[in-house]
């Protein structure tokens, strides 16, 4: 990856839009981003932040965790950024460094309580990774959701377990950092995914699914990891 190379932050909003300036503002702090698409999942407020390098998509429906990836697809550089609505990552300079050194997989940071037990989301050579505290992979995978959309479809699970989906179906580790994130306004609430009914059941057939249409059948879909 060229050291001149930019980057597109894609990011994500829904029922937190008092974080996206401050967020906003903290990823155009670093000179190698100089683009920022907020995916807008909350069609009651689309006036959620200003800049003149920032462009705002009013999507009509909630697509939830999906609408981070068909954001990137608007992106105009081949690298991208995306990271929740309700964290910092202090370590976003970390995280870039480590993707330039090995840019063929996903680079991600993880807080200290999920980098402890991240072993859990391994599966042979594919790995779940998740993205929520920062991460960079390159546009032109995304066609990887082409395997689940050919036999599943766009529905409810792609939609929400999108994350899951798209790491495992690039069948290959990917590579976890140890970040230092800054918890803002409604992390871990009742908004959080990870607290809405049915969360495990989804998130297991989600993994079961992606590991399936890579030929990981036998694999046990079940992992103590859920966010």
């Amino acid at each position: 990856m060229p050291k001149s190379q930019k980057i597109t932050a894609c990011l994500l909003s829904w029922k937190r839009p008092e974080n996206m300036q401050y967020i906003t503002d903290h990823v155009l702090s670093h000179p190698f981003i100089d683009e920022v698409i907020i995916w807008n999942n909350d069609s009651t407020n689309t006036s959620i932040v200003k800049g003149d390098r920032v462009k705002v998509i009013n999507s009509p429906t909630n697509v939830q965790v999906y609408g981070r990836y068909l954001c990137a697809y608007h992106a105009k550089n081949d690298i991208i950024y995306t990271q929740d609505d309700d964290w910092i990552s202090k370590d976003l300079f970390k995280i870039y460094t480590t993707f330039q050194k090995n840019p063929d997989c996903i680079t991600h940071g993880l807080h200290q309580m999920q980098f402890a037990i991240n072993q859990g989301n391994i599966y042979e050579t594919a790995q779940m990774s998740f993205v929520g505290w920062g991460a960079l992979y390159q546009k032109k995978w995304l066609q990887v959701f082409n395997l689940y959309i050919e036999k599943y479809g766009y529905d409810e699970l792609l939609f929400r377990e999108a994350d899951r989906i798209f790491s495992i179906l690039l069948n290959r580790r990917h590579t976890s950092l140890l970040v230092e994130v800054e918890k803002l306004s409604g992390a871990n609430d009742e908004r959080a995914l990870w607290r809405q009914e049915g969360h495990r059941d989804m998130s297991t057939e989600a993994v079961r699914r992606a590991l399936s249409l890579i030929g990981k059948d036998h694999l046990d879909p079940v992992s103590p990891i859920y966010k």
